[in-house]
């Protein structure tokens, strides 16, 4: 148990060598633990507070080292656990001669040993995903710190908000964010009441997603978000003063030796401050002016860090600790101490390779196969938020819901799931009245109109190619080509007066059947009609919410009456009918099974009656598929199946247009895992046959 009343660090113990550049030798200057969380607990610790560590550590000499610095700094170290087989992540720091100021310092971070020259893969690394976070082990928190941005570490924030903990993201540098959709990283602010952040990440963010540094600290945090300018200073925002932005000004130091750690330490004094003034333990009774104060004087406290080397350089231990790199080689050049290394040893400085492995390690990792359904499932959302991105290609779509008149909206197979879904944002957010139709459909019947919208994520449809020369031939005013592709192939055939919106390839994914690439063009269209900020918003409930674990439960559910008739009855409608067809679409296609697909508000007219009445139909499940709550027609539906067969809800948690979005998110898992608990891969569909292939390659012109 975590004693009472503690500010608690999460993540990863780091061991960090520093060596000193001048312009003839590298000079190793020393090493001490590391890692951003933990250097924040031990300034805390050297201030008189409580702390405590959770995290991990390599079962390795500098694990070791790390977690022993931190008790003898007095951090709590029982929830530290050393990973079996895994080792600690090791920082090199190449720091240059100080100069008079910090804007002339030049230094750099690596992971690459700058003794034998070698480097660690990811996977050989010990990581908090190997532990479990239980919030239950922990008593009275007053404050929860993270300084990394993972689902698992937002979703512990959130139970740790909930017992009334402060809890606190160090978000770091830009670096590692690239990967991460700028969407779901702000979405997932809100689990924080305090971010500290680097202005160049909030920059980052701010140019990622077309929003301004304030719009984001709206979207984000609970109550606070530091946003550090280096020497200039910190910005302040704050909701308890939501309209002005405090801008402090930074240290008045005269020399700066090295600014790592300057940020933690920083931090460190600013949480220390806060809980200070904070009487419950939670920051609803600080005032700004408060903020203000303690803001002021961590920021006033930095100069004795500044003027030391390293993360710790400042804290000084009572007792010596033990280091994994003899104390006596501290100021030796790196040859000297490559003569000092026993080749048949391994190095001191990293625990991997001798010194006569003079060459990275750049072995690759075993291939994990090819790429499948439950691939493209799991990375589903973060390809789809990526999309998100697409400034450029947004403003162009806001362009286009502003015009005026009528429209068709052509695609085929998932693309015609994207076609119905922009029809009812056209529809409902735009000036077009907007019908989808299919690409042989309207070569047929298709007159002129307005625009033409075709959808095809290759760029290269031979079906979306005849729609076009058609829309050509009836001298359509405007074709619009919605694709996946950076330069796709069909842009040849546009006028000059056309528009070409394109993914840029965000949503690349393999297999027959796709999923981002018909859930993004979609999330594209919605984040022109409603905004960024509030996709913000929808990626985080998306995230976090209860829909998701529902998933596995309604496939499991559906299985067994499945296999049994082979069929599933769908019932929905409105803003539901894209994921309809979607889900019908992955079925059929897929060869997981049938879908009935029922109009709810048609079974009045007694089409399906035999659902009811028919004795050999009583095993067919149903699933009710319903945007936000469901209406008192849906719920009397469903009362007149219930306790005849299975029935099963799928119900979103918002409404309107980010309801029929979320709602096709879902059935993309829900396709996923139906299909891998029948023994069959979606994306890689086995039992098509050679005919129908030939059918869907077939490209002699459909006129």
């Amino acid at each position: 148990m975590i004693y009472s009343g503690s500010i608690v660090g999460c993540g990863e113990l780091i061991y960090d060598h520093v060596f000193i550049a001048s312009p003839r030798s590298l000079t190793y200057y020393g090493s001490r633990g590391g890692g951003s969380v933990f250097n924040l607990l031990a300034n805390i610790a050297v201030l008189g507070g409580k702390a405590s560590a959770v995290g991990v550590a390599g079962s390795d000499t500098f694990g070791d080292a790390a977690r022993d610095e931190l008790q003898t700094l007095g951090v709590k170290t029982d929830h530290v656990v050393s990973i079996p087989r895994r080792r600690t992540r090791i920082i090199f720091e190449n720091l240059a001669e100080g100069g008079e100021d910090e804007r002339e310092q030049r230094y750099s971070f690596g992971t690459t040993c700058l003794v034998c020259n070698s480097k660690p893969s990811e996977r050989q690394l010990a990581s908090l995903e190997y532990i479990e976070f239980d919030p239950r082990d922990v008593s009275r928190v007053r404050f929860l710190c993270f300084d990394k941005l993972t689902r698992a570490r937002t979703n512990a924030a959130l139970d740790f908000v909930e017992q009334g903990v402060t809890t606190v993201l160090d978000l770091g540098r830009v670096g590692h964010l690239r990967y991460v959709p700028a969407t779901e990283i702000v979405g997932a602010l809100s689990a924080f009441q305090v971010v500290f952040l680097p202005t160049g990440v909030a920059e980052s963010l701010s140019r990622r997603l077309g929003m301004s540094i304030g719009e984001i600290f709206r979207a984000g945090p609970r109550r606070l978000m530091l946003v550090s300018q280096g020497p200039s200073g910190i910005s302040v925002y704050d909701k308890m003063n939501p309209k002005t932005v405090a801008t402090l000004r930074g240290t008045n130091c005269e020399h700066v030796i090295d600014n790592a750690g300057a940020g933690d330490t920083f931090l460190a004094r600013a949480i220390w401050g806060l809980a200070q003034v904070s009487k419950r333990g939670d920051l609803s009774d600080v005032s700004h002016d408060r903020v203000i104060e303690v803001t002021l004087e961590a920021i006033a406290s930095l100069g004795r860090k500044l003027r030391s080397y390293g993360a710790r350089g400042h804290i000084a231990p009572e007792v010596a600790i033990p280091s994994p790199v003899p104390r006596a080689w501290r100021g030796l050049n790196l040859q000297e101490l490559r003569s000092l290394v026993n080749r048949d040893d391994a190095c001191p400085f990293c625990g991997s390779a001798t010194v006569s492995n003079l060459k990275p390690d750049l072995a690759r990792p075993k291939s994990r196969g090819k790429l499948g359904a439950k691939a493209n499932a799991s990375l589903l959302f973060g390809r789809v938020m990526h999309v998100l991105e697409r400034k450029e290609a947004i403003e162009e779509c806001r362009r286009l819901l502003k015009a005026k008149g009528t429209s068709y909206a052509i695609g085929t197979g998932g693309s015609f799931t994207v076609a119905a879904f922009l029809a009812n944002v056209l529809n409902t957010h735009g000036g077009l009245f907007t019908q989808a139709i299919r690409p042989f459909d309207y070569i047929r019947s298709g007159r002129q109109t307005d625009y033409i919208f075709a959808i095809t994520y290759s760029g290269s449809t031979e079906d979306c190619a005849e729609a076009i020369s058609h829309a050509r031939d009836v001298n359509a005013r405007h074709v619009v080509l919605v694709t996946g592709a950076a330069e796709p192939k069909l842009r040849t055939m546009l006028r000059e007066r056309d528009t070409v919106i394109s993914l840029g390839r965000e949503t690349r994914e393999r297999g027959f059947i796709s999923m981002a690439a018909t859930v993004a063009p979609c999330a594209l269209w919605t984040a022109a009609a409603i905004g960024i900020p509030e996709m913000v918003r929808f990626a985080a409930r998306v995230e976090r919410g209860a829909v998701r674990s529902r998933i596995s439960e309604i496939a499991a559910n559906l299985i067994a009456p499945m296999e049994t008739c082979g069929r599933i009855a769908v019932f929905g409608g409105g803003l539901a009918w894209p994921a309809m067809i979607d889900l019908e679409s992955k079925f059929v296609e897929g060869g997981v099974g049938t879908l009935q697909l029922h109009e709810v508000k048609d079974f009045s007219h007694g089409r399906f009656i035999s659902l009811s009445n028919e004795p050999q139909d009583k095993k067919t499940p149903i699933l009710m598929l319903s945007i936000g709550k469901q209406t008192p027609y849906e719920e009397y539906l469903a009362s007149k199946f219930e306790g005849q067969r299975r029935v099963e809800y799928l119900s979103t948690e918002a409404d309107g247009l980010l309801g029929s979005l979320e709602l096709l998110i879902w059935v993309q898992y829900l396709a996923q895992e139906i299909g891998a608990a029948l023994g069959r891969d979606i994306s890689r569909p086995s039992n098509i046959p050679s005919s129908g292939l030939s059918l869907y390659r077939w490209n002699k012109g459909l006129k």
